[in-house]
């Protein structure tokens, strides 16, 4: 884990920030000197948890509540790190949810529930925060994506086409942003174990398969997302916006 504090002093919310892939981005944002507020829907146990490991390595962590899927809600969040910290500095969008059915199945409400946890929220987050943001020395908007907003995958036809609007969603904040020095970036990641997929058909079965086939030898890790986000937050990333960039093993070359 790196020590370089390139962070120090910035201001960052991580959607989703408690478990998984969340978790190791608000760590590894807290480990660089960021103050972190980690925004959890429920499972205050788990958020606190993430907090005290965030604060027993040093690091300075605070936690907000809230449904993303709600625009009263991010603009909560937002107004309490504008009263607590007056500006922010880092966005990422992390939080995301998902109904495991054939397309053909879906409901509009599970329709509904998906776009807007995993694709309005995004608008509405940029929406709320630019004005905290916008004046700062540089800024950073991060979402988070997966394989199947260009692959199908059984099952995943609602994350899937959730996350292909999300990239789409970034590219053009990425330009509409940059006058402002803020960039926006896109993680790509490959299969992670945590419990977002725990409900997968077959799974253990999937992950052998998909190690097999990973270049690497082994599946991403949280921790391998959480250092690229690292990076991307930092002012040496500042000429890399509207990106999709994959951390994934080399499993999409093959």
């Amino acid at each position: 884990m790196s020590t370089e504090k390139n962070l120090q002093g910035k201001i960052a919310l991580v959607t989703g920030g408690s478990r998984g892939i969340g978790r190791a981005i608000s760590q590894a944002l807290a480990e660089r000197g960021a103050l972190v507020y980690i925004n959890f829907r429920k499972r205050e146990s788990e958020a606190q948890e993430a907090k005290k490991l965030i604060e027993e390595a040093g690091g300075s962590c605070r936690l907000l509540q809230a449904d993303i899927s709600k625009e009263e809600e991010i603009q909560s969040i937002i107004d309490q790190i504008k009263e607590e910290s007056g500006a922010l500095d880092i966005l990422v969008s992390n939080a995301v949810t998902g109904v495991l059915k054939p397309i053909s199945e879906l409901s509009v409400s599970d329709w509904h529930f998906v776009m807007n946890t995993n694709v309005l929220s995004l608008m509405h987050l940029v929406q709320k925060a630019l004005p905290i943001m916008e004046n700062q020395p540089y800024g950073r908007i991060i979402s988070l994506s997966s394989h199947g907003s260009w692959k199908a995958y059984p099952m995943y036809g609602s994350i899937g086409i959730s996350k292909a609007a999300l990239e789409t969603m970034s590219m053009y904040l990425a330009d509409e942003l940059a006058p402002k020095n803020i960039t926006v970036n896109v993680i790509r990641g490959g299969t992670v174990k945590t419990d977002a997929i725990k409900n997968f058909p077959n799974l253990d079965k999937m992950l052998a398969q998909l190690t097999k086939q990973t270049p690497m030898g082994k599946l991403t890790s949280a921790e391998d997302i959480g250092s690229l986000a690292a990076y991307l937050c930092s002012a040496e990333a500042g000429m890399i916006t509207g990106q999709n960039i994959t951390v994934d093993g080399g499993i999409s070359i093959r």
